[in-house]
C-alpha cells in the first residue's frame, strides 16, 4: 500500500534529514534508500510510490537541483497537484532561485527542523488526503506517468564548448522537446561506447528518410552525451 507522504532527496546530501523525518513520521511516509545509477531507467516503484503519495517533501540543496531523478520527482509531483512541503539546507536559501515558482513560493523550514517538517506535512495531508493518482483522471496519469519515465532516460542537455558547430539551421538542443527517442539515444550511446578503453567505435550511421529527424537525434546525442 503507497505511503500518503513522499520524501524527495538527495542522498549523497540529505541523507541524515531524510532519515530523521522517515523516524518521526513511521509508516506514513516513504523514503527510497537505494542508489540509481545514471544510466538506468526510473524505477517503477518510484513511481508507484509517487502517484499513491498526497503530499511530497523536498530536501532542497545544490546537489539536489543537479540530480536528474529529483528534478523529474519534484516536477511529477507538480504536475499531480500534490502538497509541497519544502525543507532547505543551511545556507542554501538563494537556491529558491533555481525552484519552479509553485515551489519556490511555498513557505519553507530548516531541513534540520525534523519536528516542524514533520507537523507541516501532516497539516498538509489532513487538509489534502487526496492521491495524486485520484487528483488526476486514469487517462492524466497514464500520460504523465509515460512523459516522466521517458523524460528519465535521457541524460539532461549540457552547455557543449565553443568549438562545437551544428549544420545551417539546426539550433542545439531542444531539450524538454525531444521526446519519444530516449531509446534511439540509449542504443547509438550503447554502440559508440562498446570496447571503451580499448578499441571504441569511432563512427557510427543512422538511416532514415528525409524529415525524420536522423540530424536532430545526432545533436541530441551530442549534447547529451558529449
Amino acid at each position: 500500500m503507497p505511503f500518503p507522504i513522499f520524501i524527495s532527496y538527495a542522498r549523497s546530501a540529505s541523507t541524515e534529514h531524510a532519515r530523521a523525518l522517515k523516524a518521526a513520521l513511521g509508516e506514513q511516509a516513504f523514503l527510497d534508500t537505494e542508489e540509481i545509477d545514471d544510466g538506468e531507467d526510473f524505477p517503477e516503484r518510484l513511481l508507484t510510490e509517487l502517484l499513491g503519495c498526497s503530499v511530497v517533501v523536498i530536501f532542497a540543496t545544490a546537489v539536489y537541483l543537479e540530480r536528474r531523478f529529483c528534478q523529474l520527482e519534484m516536477r511529477l509531483a507538480i504536475a499531480g497537484g500534490a502538497q509541497i512541503v519544502l525543507g532547505m539546507a543551511d545556507g542554501c536559501d538563494d537556491l529558491l532561485d533555481g525552484l519552479p515558482t509553485s515551489v519556490a513560493n511555498q513557505s519553507f523550514q530548516q531541513a534540520g527542523e525534523t519536528g516542524r517538517i514533520k507537523k507541516l506535512a501532516l497539516d498538509r495531508l489532513a487538509l489534502q488526503p487526496a492521491t495524486l493518482q485520484r487528483l488526476l483522471s486514469a487517462e492524466q496519469a497514464r500520460l504523465i506517468a509515460a512523459a516522466f519515465k521517458e523524460q528519465a532516460q535521457l541524460r539532461p542537455a549540457e552547455q557543449l564548448p565553443a568549438i562545437c558547430s551544428f549544420p545551417v539551421g539546426v539550433a542545439t538542443s531542444i531539450r524538454t522537446r525531444f521526446v519519444g527517442r530516449a531509446d534511439l539515444l540509449r542504443s547509438i550511446h550503447h554502440t559508440l561506447s562498446a570496447g571503451r578503453g580499448r578499441a571504441a567505435q569511432l563512427a557510427g550511421t543512422i538511416v532514415a528518410g528525409g524529415g525524420f529527424g536522423k540530424t536532430r537525434a545526432a545533436v541530441e546525442y551530442l549534447n547529451r552525451y558529449a
